[in-house]
């Protein structure tokens, strides 16, 4: 079990918004109208690397991020630290048996894009 007072990093989880394009499709948007949820965490990178894509040279950086069991965070959520903005790679619950003690939120950074 993680204890409380080691999550010391404040995290906003920004929530998706279903809305319909110019062309009538369904997409996912992260409305600036939408507040985002502020958690208490705990927040460390774990790899970095520099991919060339499009002839530009792109910083990617993979973190991890442990919330509380009681935050209700998917796949679909972004999460904003410090103005930076990670999309989630994986959700894990950790724990007991049928209870858990907190989630492991497996995250990535790409430079430049948003």
């Amino acid at each position: 079990m993680i204890s409380r007072h080691l999550m010391k990093d404040l995290v906003q989880v920004q929530f998706p918004v279903l809305t319909t394009d110019r062309y009538g499709n369904t997409v996912v948007s992260y409305a600036s109208d939408v507040e985002p949820i502020t958690y208490r965490g705990r927040l460390y990178m774990t790899a970095g690397r520099e991919e060339t894509k499009d002839r530009f040279e792109t910083e990617v950086s993979t973190w991890f991020l442990i919330l509380p069991a009681e935050c209700g965070i998917d796949n679909h959520c972004r999460v904003i630290h410090n103005e930076k903005k990670f999309n989630i790679l994986m959700v894990q619950s950790r724990g007991e048996a049928y209870k858990a003690n907190h989630l492991t939120v497996r995250l990535q950074e790409v430079e430049g894009w948003d």
